[in-house]
């Protein structure tokens, strides 16, 4: 089992010079704390009651880390003609990332989760956190990084997910619960949305089905650029009335959540989250 006295981060391939990086060494780089949501590409956005993890595969934390292109510099930097970098973690999973996203500023080691060492089941000591991508593409227990000649095809892409990981745009309703009965008047409506690191520009939400659309307002900004954010707004009920509630997001470049219902596999899941809500006579 990994801690943070044994572990050791062996970098090489296409590097300047190979090194061996420790936990102290690496938590003496310039740290960077940020909040950034986390999504399985196994979620649903829509028919979540077609799996029992539903559409909940999904959170935000606080992380701190250093960032990789310090870890690579250390390394002299990537060499010309590297097209990918292998990140195996303890388990022999790897991730694979283009030299563009190993060097984004965004992504990084991190050894912090909501100011608490990073927990076992997350990574501990240490996973790679990649901006703008599902979950799979930031590998826990980080102990290798290889820069590439040629394309590594890590474990999802031998699977024939997709091979970039790019988190598409998703909405939830949380309140009201699917299939509620409530008392007729004034109501709230609310959920989430999360576009990865485009963030999020606007939640609207509909009572007829996505005949037509209303506005939502957000709880609080947005945590960060690559973060959740929690929507909120109000709709009539009328006594006897069944509604057939929707929600959808549009990102920060001003691209809407597609309406076309996909599964997960290969791309991640898509669709408007749609819930009934009826009012108690």
């Amino acid at each position: 089992m990994l801690d943070a006295e044994s572990w050791r981060l062996v970098l090489d391939g296409e590097v300047n010079r190979p090194v061996q990086l420790d936990y102290r060494t690496l938590r003496r780089l310039p740290a960077v704390e940020i909040h950034k949501t986390l999504e399985c590409i196994s979620n649903f956005t829509a028919m979540c009651e077609l799996t029992y993890f539903g559409c909940d595969l999904i959170s935000t934390a606080q992380w701190k880390g250093a960032r990789l292109r310090d870890v690579l510099d250390l390394a002299g930097g990537l060499k010309p003609g590297t097209v990918s970098l292998q990140v195996t973690g303890a388990d022999e999973y790897s991730s694979s990332i283009p030299p563009s996203l190993a060097t984004n500023p965004d992504t990084l080691l991190v050894y912090e989760m909501n100011g608490q060492a990073l927990p076992r089941q997350h990574g501990y000591p240490v996973r790679l956190l990649s901006p703008g991508r599902y979950g799979y593409k930031s590998a826990k227990w980080v102990t290798g990084i290889r820069a590439l000649r040629t394309e590594h095809v890590d474990w999802y892409g031998q699977r024939n997910w997709s091979r970039t990981g790019v988190v598409k745009t998703m909405s939830r309703i949380d309140v009201p619960a699917n299939g509620a009965r409530v008392t007729p008047g004034r109501r709230q409506i609310a959920g989430i949305a999360y576009a990865g690191d485009r963030g999020v520009g606007a939640v609207q939400f509909s009572s007829n089905g996505g005949r037509s659309w209303n506005p939502t307002v957000f709880l609080e900004a947005p945590l960060g650029k690559d973060t959740w954010v929690r929507w909120t707004a109000e709709f009539d009920l009328a006594p006897g009335q069944t509604l057939s509630l929707v929600c959808r997001a549009i990102d920060g470049t001003g691209q809407a959540q597609t309406d076309t219902f996909s599964l997960p596999q290969p791309n991640g899941g898509s669709g408007h989250h749609t819930i009934e809500v009826a009012a108690t006579a």
